[in-house]
This record gives C-alpha cells, structure tokens and sequence, in this order.
C-alpha cells in the first residue's frame, strides 16, 4: 500500500482493484465511511460509489475490467467493405482504378475507400485498416528489374570516362547583383598580397 501515493487514477488497474475491494472490506466491518476514505486517501464520494456498486452487483461489480473499445468495434467499414478494399490493393496498381500514381500510399488508398464508399480517411485511420490487414510499408528496390548489368558496367568504364576527359576546366567568375559593371575574377591570393 505504501507505493500507492498521488492521484488514484495514476495507479494500475490492479492497485486500483485492491484499493476498491480492501475499503469496501472496511466499510463490512463496520468502519465509517469518512476513516476509511482517509485510509485509503481516496475521497468519500469515491467510497460511496464503491459501496453501491458493491451492494448492486457484489464482489465482480468492483473487479477490473478492460477499458476503451474492443478490437474492431465501431468500425466504418464493414467486414465485406474491408476485404473488397484489401483485395483490390494487392490484385490492382491504383492506375488500373482510375487514380494517379503507379504504387500504393495511404493517400490513394483513402481516396479509393472514398471513390468506392464515399467515406473519408485520414492518413493515420488508413494505417490502422492497412495494420489490421495485415499489409505493411514496402520500400520498391532500388534496382529496377529491366536493369542489364553488362549495359551498366560499359557505361560505367567506357561511356561515362569519356564525357569527363571532354570536359573544358572554367574560371569561376563572381558577380554582386548589387553593384553594376560587369563580372570580376577573384583568385586567392597569399596573406599579404593583393588579389588579381
């Protein structure tokens, strides 16, 4: 009991549990309902919904149950919708249903669940649906298949060589856009000496 300091809603569900059941355990026995509000550092309302819950539905009404929404309840989509979307990503590119682009985002994904069912996604709620599919990021190779090797090594040693050495070498020249004359050359120059 000692670990349990602060604000009751920090604890954990289980140190909450405890708290819940070892007070109503309190308030059986015969203590007031303000000393073991005290006890437990809890406030009295608190106490008092503890006790009705436990005179409405026993021991089971104070148990720690899991919060928020189960898996997959109050979803937008039906299970059929679901799996039509999930089954025209992986047999179409989004240029075969009329979208732009050659490979699959979140974006196009959400304008086809909007061209199919007229519902809007954000990137992120697109992700949830993309998790729960079972689909995951996939980063295109950075070679691309119709690549030939020998092409590539020719172009490496004899093409590319070649368009280097015909290069011409230039002076640099700076020009300030706020003073008027032409373009001067600067060269460094060595401490002490003037520049050309």
């Amino acid at each position: 009991m000692s670990d349990l300091v602060g604000d009751a809603r920090t604890w954990s569900p289980d140190a909450q549990e405890a708290v819940r059941l070892l007070a109503v355990s309190a308030l059986v026995e015969g203590r007031d309902r303000v000393e073991v509000a005290a006890l437990f550092k809890v406030s009295v309302r608190a106490v008092d919904n503890w006790w009705a819950r436990w005179q409405a539905g026993g021991r089971d009404a104070l148990l720690s149950r899991p919060r928020g929404r189960r898996t997959g309840e109050h979803q937008v989509l039906s299970e059929a919708e679901q799996a039509a979307v999930r089954q025209a990503i992986l047999d179409h590119t989004p240029c075969d249903l009329g979208l732009s682009g050659q490979l699959w985002t979140r974006r196009l994904i959400g304008e086809l669940i909007f061209k199919l069912y007229q519902v809007r996604f954000t990137e992120p709620g697109v992700g949830k649906y993309l998790k729960r599919w079972g689909l995951s990021f996939q980063r295109p190779d950075k070679r691309a298949v119709e690549q030939d090797a020998e092409a590539v090594r020719l172009w490496r040693e004899e093409t590319w060589p070649a368009i280097r050495a015909g290069r011409k070498r230039t002076t640099v020249k700076f020009s300030s856009p706020t003073r008027s004359g032409s373009a001067r050359t600067r060269s460094p120059a060595a401490p002490g000496e003037p520049r050309a």
